[in-house]
């Protein structure tokens, strides 16, 4: 899945989570009689109801995202809590199995020994010796086999994480009554609107994080197949553990997304919001959902590979 479809099919499951979240918090009040919608009905019947508005989309808090990727191999990297647990532990149990089976360079002087960047083909697992032939030298800079001094030699593979754009979806939650037993229109928003309103105001600073399923985020089989012939070179309980999960990491994904309570709209964007429904004023309550979206793994030869060591191992 490309980072557009997984962006798509997250903002739908989210949306659909969100409106599970509003009714789970009315049926623990005990309000089984309000449903939750996410669109207005127009059958003069439905009675009580609250509606789900989304009124706007917006990246946050800025609107390109510059900053580097952030790399995942090494014993101290920062992942800034924007790197999947899932993906900083396959960072993690790369590069142990990364130091287990690659030659190193002897340390020098003040310099610790460190992987070679260049690898040679006979001093590789076998595994690994034909994981790299099968990736080819097409003669370009991002080859993974490379001829040197006469010998084939495979590069050091470099692994980061594309940092995601954080988007920001902004709700109005409206209270509705289109019954035709109602008596009058203060009359049903007395009955039901504020109490069941501020149910909701109550679970945003109660259950601030909605935990949504979301697919997967596309892993390179390139990768996938690296992990997996690095734990079978390994060997052992990590060996089994980087196995297990690189088979893991092409599944869906259990995501935390925040819920925020927003301040007042303005009256200029209240009254657009008003005239674009064309309907009269009514209470309301003012969130957004917030989750990061386009991130993903980035996949490359290593031309001049950096892997950030703890102090203890300097």
């Amino acid at each position: 899945m490309n980072p557009y479809e997984q962006t798509h099919v997250s903002m739908q499951r989210i949306h659909e989570r969100l409106v599970h979240w509003v009714r789970d918090l009315l049926i623990k009040a005990g309000v089984e009689s309000v449903q939750v919608y996410s669109r207005f009905l127009d059958e003069k019947t439905a009675g009580p109801h609250l509606v789900l508005l989304p009124y706007r989309l917006e990246p946050y808090p800025k609107n390109v995202e510059s900053d580097p990727d952030i790399p995942l191999l090494g014993t101290a990297v920062d992942r800034q809590g924007v790197v999947p647990d899932g993906w900083a532990r396959l960072g993690e149990l790369m590069t142990l199995c990364l130091d287990a089976c690659y030659p190193r360079l002897p340390a020098r002087g003040t310099h610790p020994a460190r992987m070679r960047p260049l690898a040679p083909l006979d001093e590789l697992p076998p595994p690994l010796r034909a994981w790299y032939k099968e990736q080819g030298d097409d003669g370009t800079t991002e080859a993974w086999l490379v001829t040197h001094n006469g010998k084939p030699h495979g590069r050091l593979p470099s692994l980061a994480w594309r940092r995601p754009l954080t988007i920001r979806a902004s709700y109005l939650i409206m209270a509705s009554d289109s019954s035709v037993q109602a008596r009058s229109v203060d009359a049903a928003m007395v009955s039901f609107a504020v109490p069941a309103l501020a149910v909701v105001c109550l679970g945003m600073q109660m259950e601030r994080k909605l935990t949504v399923q979301l697919p997967p985020i596309g892993a390179p089989t390139s990768l996938v197949r690296l992990a997996a012939l690095l734990g079978k070179s390994t060997g052992g309980e990590l060996g089994e553990e980087i196995m297990a999960l690189a088979d893991a990491i092409q599944g869906e994904q259990i995501s935390h997304v925040s819920v925020l309570p927003m301040g007042d709209l303005g009256e200029g964007e209240l009254a657009s919001v008003m005239r674009s429904l064309d309907r009269p004023f009514q209470p309301v309550v003012n969130l957004a959902v917030q989750v990061g979206l386009g991130g993903g793994p980035v996949f490359v030869p290593g031309l001049q590979p950096m892997f950030s060591h703890s102090q203890s191992e300097r």
